[in-house]
């Protein structure tokens, strides 16, 4: 412990709180986990955000999904003894364990996400109940058009990127031994970053999230075989759906979240003969804005165009007003999520896991507040001009 508190009086940072997103304290522990603390004087309660890089081989895709629902169920069980909020998610960049309760109960919050990331209980009933609860995902999807449309907009966008929930190949060929082996490859002390947003001094937190880490042997041995690409269901589709994928900068610009919200502007009051949405992806290295629409026979053609030519028609229309109010909404909604503890450590961690800069949303708001009728203006032409992937699925 001793080195633990000398490490960070070396290496801890102290800032001003002069925004939500601008952390108090950021301690690189020799070792590992980096830490970044926001501090909330007063509140009663403590949210922790610790994060593990993950990227996984076509082959393996799925086995860090296993992981996540494993760990879910652990945490879930120890938290009911304190009345804790937990959750596991996957995100572009890891898997996310997180951790919300008393203060009083650090040390079995801290307990909760060391039992979250030690060495899995691996036993064949969990395992197989696990892996086919992803293959049944992998079979919805595999039916529904519209999921059928995004799959291959990713696929297309970013060809190296295994799907989270796994593909009917490499799901049927994974061992227990196999989801050993990733998570001994990346649950290891010295890759996690930790995210709290409490009333705690640094010795405190230190001091509870000693035990992290500490099983690194490594179990098993993957099989990063190339696989084949799986036979693609025949879904039963009425509508004809069509697609584009834009790659839009990289994740710290918040160009790509004005534009997106311009964007659905545009389609919101859209005809009811055909249907045309707008989301923004993230993809792991950056940003990719994508538009779908879906429509029956006649219309498709209208559709099409209308989903072709959305960017250049929200570029021809853009006005200072517009950009105005696309920029307080996006800031609106970042300022929301940092009124709570759990909102600002999601926000914070996700920037983090993406640049591995521990200041990186309070660097994003402030370019936020960069971003006016000019700027986009040079963003959206930018945009226009980038090749986008395109995909249809026909009846």
């Amino acid at each position: 412990m001793k080195a633990l508190l000398i490490a960070a009086a070396l290496f801890g940072t102290a800032s001003q709180p002069t925004e939500p997103f601008r952390p108090d304290t950021v301690v690189d522990v020799p070792g590992g986990p980096r830490m970044v603390i926001f501090a909330t004087p007063g509140s009663p309660r403590v949210a922790l955000r610790l994060s593990v890089p993950v990227n996984e081989t076509p082959a393996r895709a799925g086995a860090a999904e296993i992981l996540r629902v494993l760990a879910e169920a652990r945490m879930t069980s120890m938290a009911a003894l304190v009345g804790a909020d937990v959750a596991a998610a996957r995100t572009p960049w890891s898997i996310a364990y997180t951790v919300t309760g008393a203060v009083t109960d650090l040390d079995h919050l801290a307990a909760i996400l060391v039992a979250a990331t030690d060495e899995p209980d691996l036993n064949r009933v969990d395992f197989s109940r696990a892996r086919n609860r992803l293959r049944d995902e992998v079979a919805r999807d595999a039916e529904i058009p519209g999921r059928i449309l995004r799959s291959r907009l990713l696929e297309r966008l970013a060809p190296d990127r295994a799907p989270h929930q796994g593909t009917f190949a490499s799901l049927d060929r994974m061992t227990q031994s196999d989801v050993l082996a990733v998570w001994s490859r990346t649950h290891r002390r010295e890759h996690m970053a930790l995210v709290v947003a409490g009333p705690l001094p640094v010795e405190a937190v230190l001091a509870a999230i000693q035990p992290l880490g500490r099983s690194t042997d490594r179990r098993g041995q993957p099989n990063d075989a190339t696989m084949p690409s799986p036979e693609r269901q025949r879904a039963q589709v009425f509508r004809s759906w069509y697609g584009i994928g834009v790659p839009a900068g990289p994740t710290f610009d918040p160009h790509a979240a004005v534009a997106s919200l311009l964007l659905g502007d545009r389609v919101s009051g859209s005809s009811a003969d055909y249907q045309i949405g707008v989301e923004l992806w993230e993809l792991g290295d950056g940003h990719a804005l994508v538009v779908t629409g879906a429509a029956y026979g006649n219309r498709v053609r209208t559709m099409q165009n209308r989903v072709r030519g959305l960017i250049a028609e929200t570029e021809e229309a853009l006005t200072g007003d517009a950009v105005s109010i696309a920029v307080a909404r996006v800031k609106k909604e970042l300022l929301l999520a940092a009124g709570t503890q759990e909102g600002l450590i999601r926000v914070a961690g996700r920037h983090l896991d993406a640049s591995g800069n521990a200041y990186q949303s309070a660097d994003y708001m402030e370019a936020l507040g960069r971003v006016d009728a000019s700027s986009m203006a040079s963003y959206m032409e930018r945009l226009r001009e980038v090749d986008a992937v395109t995909v249809e699925v026909r009846p």
